[in-house]
C-alpha cells in the first residue's frame, strides 16, 4: 500500500475513534461506497472495524428511516452544500497527494496511441476519423468535447478526417497547429527534428506556428508547408507529388528529388537503425522508393547505388553509407 493510502486508512481510524476532523468524517462516509473497489484500503481494517464503520454511516444518513419519503425545502439543501464544500476540499487534497490530479478538459485524454520501432498502427477515432500512425510515434486523443476535435502528435501520421462542419479537427505538434474540417493529409513532426511538414492531398487545412497563431496560412490540395528550426518560419510550396504521401501509411516510401538526409532519417525510424555517412553527401538528393517489408541492407544498397557508393554493416543496427559527393 502507498504512503498516501496508509494516511487515508489512518484518517478512517481517527474517524472511528472520534478524533478526526469534520471534513475527514464526511469524506470517510462518502468514501465508504468505494470500499469494494479499494481492497488495499479495506484490508487495513478488520471485520469489527468495518461493521462499526457501516453502523456509524447508517446512523449518520438515517438509514433506520428507510422507506419514508420526505420532501426537502431549500434550507436543508443549503446545509448539505455547506457540509460538502469542506469534503470536496479534503477529497481534492487527497487526490493531489496521491497523484490523482484533476485537469481542465483540454488535457483529458480519451486515449494515447503509441507505435514502437518498426511498428505501424491504423486506428479509427470516435468521430470516425481514420489515422495511420508511423513508427516511433505517439498520438494523444483529447476528450471529444467542446467546439473542436483535438489530437496531439509526436511523430508521423496520415489523417483521413471525418467531416464535421461545426467541429474542426485540430492536430497539434511541437511547432504547428493544423486545423481542418474534413480532408486527407500527412504530418511529419517528430520531437526534436529540424523541420515539421504538412502535406495536403485534398480538402483545405489551416496551418499556424504554435507560438504565432495569428500568422496562419491556408493550404490548397497538392501543397505542402514546412517549418524549419533554423528559419523559424512557414514555407509553402506546390507539391505535385503530394499523393505519394498517402502511400506512406501503407509502408511504401516514394522520393522524388528529396534531400538524402530526410530519406536516411526515414530509414532510421522505420528500421530502428543508425546510418553513418559523410557530410559531403548532405547536398545529395534521392529519386527512388522502397517498401518497409524490404530488408534494411537492401534499401541502403539501393540508395548507395544512386551515389555510386556502397552500404556496409558496421555492427548491430549500425550501417555505413558511402558515395560520391554532391555539389
Amino acid at each position: 500500500m502507498s504512503d498516501n493510502r496508509k494516511r487515508l486508512a489512518s484518517a478512517i481510524r481517527r474517524w472511528l475513534s472520534g478524533t478526526g476532523s469534520p471534513a475527514e468524517s464526511k469524506f470517510v462516509e462518502l468514501y465508504y461506497d468505494s470500499f469494494e473497489t479499494e481492497p488495499d484500503i479495506t484490508d487495513e481494517h478488520n471485520l469489527e472495524e468495518r461493521a462499526l464503520i457501516f453502523k456509524r454511516i447508517s446512523a449518520s444518513i438515517g438509514e433506520e428511516n428507510q422507506g419514508k419519503v420526505r420532501r426537502m425545502g431549500w434550507w436543508p439543501v443549503v446545509k448539505i452544500a455547506a457540509v460538502l464544500l469542506p469534503v470536496i476540499g479534503f477529497i481534492s487534497w487527497w487526490m493531489l497527494q496521491s497523484g490523482h490530479h484533476t485537469y481542465p478538459a483540454i488535457t483529458a485524454y480519451d486515449a494515447i496511441i503509441r507505435t514502437g520501432s518498426t511498428e505501424y498502427k491504423t486506428c479509427k477515432l470516435t468521430d470516425g476519423t481514420m489515422v495511420w500512425l508511423s513508427p516511433q510515434s505517439t498520438l494523444k486523443v483529447f476528450a471529444q468535447a467542446g467546439a473542436e476535435r483535438i489530437v496531439e502528435l509526436n511523430g508521423e501520421a496520415f489523417f483521413d478526417v471525418h467531416t464535421d462542419m461545426e467541429r474542426p479537427f485540430v492536430v497539434r505538434t511541437a511547432k504547428l497547429h493544423t486545423t481542418v474540417l474534413g480532408t486527407s493529409f500527412n504530418i511529419s513532426a517528430y520531437n526534436g527534428s529540424a523541420a515539421e511538414k504538412v502535406v495536403l492531398l485534398n480538402g483545405k487545412v489551416k496551418v499556424a506556428a504554435a507560438e504565432r497563431k495569428a500568422d496562419a496560412i491556408v493550404l490548397r490540395p497538392l501543397q505542402r508547408v514546412v517549418w524549419k528550426k533554423n528559419a523559424d518560419s512557414l514555407l509553402v510550396t506546390d507539391d505535385p507529388d503530394a499523393v505519394l504521401a498517402a502511400d506512406r501509411r501503407k509502408g511504401i516510401y516514394n522520393y522524388r528529388n528529396v534531400p538524402l538526409k530526410e530519406v536516411l532519417e526515414d530509414v532510421e525510424k522505420i528500421y530502428n537503425v543508425h546510418v553513418k555517412y559523410s557530410t559531403s553527401l548532405d547536398a545529395c538528393n534521392f529519386y527512388g522508393s522502397f517498401d518497409r517489408n524490404e530488408e534494411v541492407k537492401r534499401v541502403l544498397q539501393k540508395i548507395a547505388l544512386t551515389l555510386n557508393g556502397a552500404a556496409v554493416a558496421e555492427g548491430p543496427q549500425v550501417y555505413l553509407l558511402s558515395g560520391k559527393a554532391c555539389y
